[in-house]
């Protein structure tokens, strides 16, 4: 089977990469006919750094979805990691001529024309910053007929002048063209490229929230974003370098110097994490009991649940003030009280909704996919992404079509800088996960200390 009538989605991850095909059934929804989660190579923070053992991840993904059912995906939907993107607040404009039944009517060669203004608006406003940007996404924001404005879906409408204020979305060329190159390397077209973030928040947020205002945290294996969503748009994204891959390399430190004949390797304290870690030491019984084969003996080494739970509470609480103290940097005095919503393959730990609002002191949702086979708040992400194109009225259509295979190259530079959307442009490096046990040890204490506080 081909995928003429599938919605894939491609989230490509630092751990991981991901792919789930989602198809139509007789009441209009979609269901999940397929998914895969193998690990990735040939990326590192969201930086690709090997486009053929990216590309060779990429097939992998596609052949496991297609042994396990006979679907042969040929195109998908590509999620571009949020800190690496930047948006500015662009209009555009265009005159309705008359056709032949001297009517003004607006149609879907007006949308193009006008979203075609809107890109050639956006390199004339950013001629003069040196890095090269690619257009990845254009989201209206209003249209305006004639001025009259609050127009979300104009086609069929009557005027003589069309507008469009949209949120024009840009990641850097090279890191687009080293998607695109693996991605055509494992025998793929591009249907779109669009931010997990933005995905994420349009497919699990409902519009109240989406314009009252949200915060989602999304724990990735080594990275942790923050996304403030205000009045349906994306207003501010942070993100620190440090996710799940830390707290399992900090369990497996730790453990292994604390207990010398432990051996542990990294997938058994990965799996130590998933199945026995809470995040919440002061809800364990001093005596609980966690019973580790050590790999250098063979015996079992009993190793103490709350130890394990203020190791994980340790990075946890780094992350964190982390990336609270950017808000603050940020937003001063005026940090958005909003609820948060989070996912990522991190927030699976027990316990984390309440670690966050003690924290945070505000309101903490875990978002869990309801799809049969996706339900882990890792899968959240690509299952939004697999959404993107479903359910679109014939303006989005027009829009995307505006796009040349996904994007549109900017010959001249575009600043990400802006009211609209303000992003940080993180190091890429991580930062060493060979931290000393002594080091280790302190911030646990530290923590320990901050939450008894």
């Amino acid at each position: 089977m081909n995928n003429n009538v599938y919605f894939a989605g491609l989230d490509i991850g630092s751990s991981s990469i991901k792919l789930v095909v989602l198809m139509p059934i007789s009441n209009g929804s979609l269901v999940v006919a397929g998914m895969s989660n193998l690990p990735s190579k040939g990326v590192k923070n969201g930086v690709v750094t090997n486009i053929d053992e990216l590309s060779s991840s990429i097939h992998e993904v596609l052949e496991d979805i297609f042994v396990k059912t006979g679907i042969q995906i040929s195109s998908v939907i590509v999620g571009i990691p949020p800190t690496m993107a930047g948006s500015r607040l662009i209009n555009g404009n265009t005159n309705i001529n008359p056709d032949e039944n001297n009517e003004r009517r607006i149609n879907e060669k007006h949308i193009q024309k006008v979203t075609q203004s809107v890109l050639a608006n956006a390199m004339t406003l950013n001629r003069d910053i040196n890095n090269l940007q690619e257009v990845i996404d254009i989201v209206p924001e209003e249209f305006l007929i004639d001025q009259f404005g609050n127009i979300e879906s104009p086609i069929g409408m009557v005027g003589a002048t069309l507008e469009m204020r949209a949120n024009v979305y840009v990641a850097p060329q090279i890191l687009v063209e080293a998607y695109r190159s693996a991605i055509s390397k494992a025998g793929l077209n591009i249907e779109k490229f669009v931010l997990s973030n933005y995905a994420f928040y349009k497919y699990v947020l409902d519009e109240q929230d989406a314009l009252n205002g949200a915060i989602t945290i999304d724990f990735g294996a080594e990275q942790t974003t923050l996304t403030v969503i205000k009045d349906n748009s994306i207003n501010y994204v942070t993100s620190v370098s440090k996710g799940g891959r830390n707290i399992t390399l900090d369990i497996l430190n730790v453990l292994n110097e604390t207990f010398s004949n432990l051996g542990m390797d990294f997938k058994t304290a990965e799996d130590l994490k998933r199945s026995k870690g809470i995040a919440d030491p002061l809800t364990i019984q001093n005596d609980q009991i966690i019973n580790v084969v050590s790999t250098i003996t063979g015996n079992l080494q009993e190793v103490s649940g709350r130890y394990v739970s203020e190791i994980i509470v340790a990075r946890l609480k780094e992350i964190i003030n982390e990336l609270y103290e950017r808000l603050v940097n940020d937003f001063g005095n005026d940090i958005p009280n909003y609820n948060i919503v989070i996912s990522g393959g991190a927030a699976a730990l027990t316990g984390i909704n309440e670690f966050l609002a003690d924290v945070l002191d505000r309101r903490s949702i875990l978002y869990i996919p309801s799809d049969i086979g996706a339900r882990d708040p890792a899968w959240s992400n690509v299952i939004a992404i697999s959404h993107t194109l479903a359910g679109q009225n014939s303006t989005d259509k027009a829009i995307n079509g505006t796009l040349i295979n996904g994007t549109v190259n900017l010959n001249r530079s575009f600043n990400t800088r802006n009211d609209q959307l303000q992003v940080k442009n993180l190091d890429s490096t991580s930062s060493n996960v060979k931290k000393s046990f002594d080091s280790i040890k302190n911030k646990i204490k530290d923590a320990l200390g901050k939450i008894k506080e």
